[in-house]
């Protein structure tokens, strides 16, 4: 098999090596391992997205959510102050492990609605803003959805101060306190 000559910073380079070590394996296998895992799960999506994804799935698991097909959503009961304690430990824990909790606060949530069709939450210093449109969201988990981001958001300082919510759209505003 050919080989190709790659290069890295020689910081990198060096993480990679004592990685593969640990692993039990050579800096090319573990390499190619990382590249073949890329190209195969990349489709359309930036690796640093692969990776905010990757970690907001593990934050979940951790925090005892699972996937549920969308049908589920409607005969569920959602307790708002349970999602709402789910966001906020989910921040909690990112403020502690993470060095930006609003990059990784946005990538949990936006997980939490991973149906929708148009997502934003645009974190800044003074102000917060979600918004959430997506027909294929039903209203129970449009409520566990902004539930829980008022408990994100409120462990990053901020609170609710406006919203607007109607069938499959959601926009809410949030102040820092």
């Amino acid at each position: 098999m050919k080989r190709k000559l790659l290069a890295a910073r020689a910081d990198l380079a060096e993480k990679l090596s004592e990685e593969a070590r640990k692993r039990g394996s050579t800096v090319y296998g573990y390499l190619n391992e990382i590249i073949q895992g890329v190209l195969q799960v990349g489709g359309e999506k930036s690796f640093s997205e692969l990776v905010e994804t990757n970690k907001a799935v593990q934050l979940a698991k951790m925090l005892g959510l699972v996937l549920a097909p969308p049908a589920l959503w409607s005969d569920c009961k959602v307790i708002e102050d349970d999602a709402e304690n789910t966001g906020k430990n989910a921040a909690l824990y990112l403020k502690n492990v993470e060095g930006n909790a609003a990059k990784s606060v946005e990538s949990f949530i936006r997980s939490l609605c991973w149906n929708a069709s148009f997502f934003s939450l645009k974190i800044e210093e003074y102000k917060a803003t979600l918004q959430v449109v997506g027909r294929d969201v039903s209203d129970n988990q449009m409520v566990f959805v902004l539930s829980a981001a008022r408990g994100a958001l409120s462990a990053l300082g901020y609170v609710e101060i406006n919203r607007t919510v109607s069938r499959g759209l959601a926009t809410v505003t949030y102040a820092k306190t």
